[in-house]
């Protein structure tokens, strides 16, 4: 009897077959918690006043607004003089608004306004504008840069890819022993071991690093160090924080899981996941959409399918572990049992992905239109193409193996296909690790990166009618900059227009301007101005110069300014 067994052993069951689909499937896990770096975090709407403008009076406040409710970060939050000095102000948040109330009237100069706030979503944004009262100083400090502890990012990194993918895979391979291969659980001692050591070292995976993130993700928004991981001032305001519950939420369903399972209680241990998975839907990008009972419902669904999915398949590779105890045919319904799951998981990924990218998104043009909605159909497409393979599974390879028809052939089949459901998983997962860096919405806070430009003077040359306009900006560089206008006719004498030139100039990136900038006249058609150019990049400088009663021609020439 036990010959007959090992001769029946089918070539998929053998030591070589299992560890690749393992490695796909990891790989995939890691691939999805890889982070993104432009999610759907605050996004600065406005300022006032606006970034490098010069006011005529001091201001009895100055505000960040955002797109959506902040609070403020310990550090990173203040208003500086043009040398760098902290001004005494009072800074507090109030909604969207980051509020700057100086101490005392604002004296002439170019002061720096800075701000680190915390977003919906838990994660930190930072920036800065620059702003002159009277007249700009004539040097400034650049906007402190913003910048999170590498040390600190790193560890919260591989702390997100242990809770996730120890819950989701914790959750799929629980699942997928109580309900798809519950007959081998029974009759093979060793394969409940290896389901039972798998999802015991997920689970601990998971609790320890939702419990790394509890402190991480409180020195991650406060810019600090590795070093104030022991600071006493730390502990309190993270235990407080969303993490925290999180964490506490996730080992308590956890533990209920594997107690659960232990005793028999399918049901109880069902509810100890959905505890697990929920814990991952308490902070997150759609946490900042509504309405939230919605977005909430189709995050956890997407959970919830993502978990049962990756979950199966690490649990279809332990099953291709050989084993004396197992039975072909228990095998192939258990392969048979989840093909048919996987059809109305897909069902359900892509009904909370609808839902999701129309709250998220809120487009439909965008689907073809950005990056992000072309990113969402290949995902479709894939998960389209990997449904296929599991319905070939449930509907033609496990019928034939069942019914003794040409067995071995049809048992590598199987195998095959399940590689190959495994491995286009993986791709699945890994364009999601890719939507995950992909901004949903255009918001009109990035802009591109100006054009290469060396420092120095810069002269741009204008057609004024029959005569011209000559501008040299100098030093040609982000700062305070000197400007010099001189206007001639078509004959190269100097032009005296009707009244002086009016001069502005505005970065269309950043949806900065127009900042008017008084000109002073320094002799016939010669004049000069001061101009800020706080940010670098491409910015437009637009003369009106009024020749006449009647005619009054508007030039605009464009600069890098590095």
């Amino acid at each position: 009897m036990t010959r007959q067994v090992r001769r029946g052993t089918p070539s998929w069951a053998r030591p070589t077959a299992a560890p690749s689909s393992a490695v796909l499937l990891l790989a995939a896990l890691l691939v999805l918690l890889l982070p993104g770096t432009a999610d759907a975090h605050a996004v600065l709407k406005s300022t006032d006043p606006k970034d490098g403008q010069v006011l005529a009076q001091a201001p009895r406040t100055v505000t960040a607004t955002f797109n959506e409710a902040i609070s403020l970060a310990p550090k990173g939050n203040q208003l500086l003089d043009s040398a760098g000095r902290p001004v005494p102000a009072d800074i507090r948040s109030v909604n969207d608004t980051v509020v700057y109330t100086p101490a005392s009237t604002l004296a002439e100069g170019t002061y720096i306004v800075s701000w680190r706030v915390i977003s919906a979503d838990t994660h930190p944004v930072g920036g800065g504008i620059s702003f002159s009262v009277g007249k700009p100083s004539a040097t400034s400090v650049a906007v402190p840069d913003q910048v999170a502890d590498r040390e600190v990012n790193l560890l919260r990194i591989g702390s997100e890819v242990l809770r996730y993918g120890g819950v989701l895979g914790f959750a799929g391979l629980t699942a997928f022993g109580l309900f798809i291969a519950e007959p081998s659980v029974r009759r093979s001692a060793a394969f409940a071991r290896r389901v039972r050591r798998t999802r015991d070292a997920l689970a601990v995976a998971a609790v320890f690093g939702a419990a790394a993130l509890v402190p991480l993700v409180k020195l991650w928004q406060d810019g600090a160090g590795v070093g104030e991981l022991f600071s006493a001032s730390l502990w309190p305001a993270a235990l407080s924080a969303a993490p925290a519950a999180a964490a506490a939420l996730l080992a308590a369903g956890t533990a209920m899981a594997v107690v659960a399972v232990r005793r028999g209680l399918p049901v109880a241990a069902a509810a100890g996941l959905a505890l697990a998975l929920g814990s991952l839907a308490v902070v997150g990008h759609t946490r900042v959409y509504g309405p939230g009972w919605l977005v909430l419902a189709a995050d956890l669904l997407h959970l919830a399918t993502a978990a049962l999915w990756s979950g199966g398949l690490l649990g279809l590779c332990l099953l291709f572990v050989p084993d004396r105890h197992h039975r072909v045919a228990e095998v192939a319904s258990a392969v048979g049992r989840f093909s048919g799951a996987a059809l109305w998981l897909v069902a359900g990924l892509g009904a909370s992905a609808v839902l999701l990218w129309w709250r998220i998104a809120d487009s439909v043009d965008g689907l073809w239109t950005t990056g992000y909605g072309r990113l969402v159909l290949v995902k479709l497409l894939l998960v389209l193409a990997v449904v296929g393979v599991a319905a070939w599974n449930r509907y033609r390879l496990v019928p034939s193996v069942l019914s003794g028809a040409r067995r071995q052939a049809t048992l590598d089949a199987l195998r095959r296909t399940v590689g190959i459901e495994a491995a286009g998983l993986a791709v699945v997962v890994a364009v999601t690790g890719v939507l995950v860096s992909q901004t949903p919405r255009e918001e009109p806070a990035a802009a591109p990166a100006a054009a290469p430009s060396s420092a120095g003077p810069k002269t741009l040359i204008a057609a004024l009618g029959e005569g011209k306009a000559t501008m040299v900006i100098s030093p040609g560089k982000r700062g305070v900059n000197a400007l010099q206008l001189s206007l001639v006719d078509g004959k190269g004498v100097p032009l005296a227009p009707h009244e002086t030139p009016e001069l502005s100039v505005r970065l269309p990136a950043y949806e900065l301007g127009p900042f008017k900038k008084p000109l002073s006249t320094t002799g016939k058609g010669t004049y000069e101005a001061t101009v800020d150019f706080p940010l670098d990049g491409t910015w437009t400088v637009t003369l009106v110069v009024r020749l006449s009663e009647f005619e009054s021609p508007v030039v605009s020439q464009k600069v890098v300014i590095p």
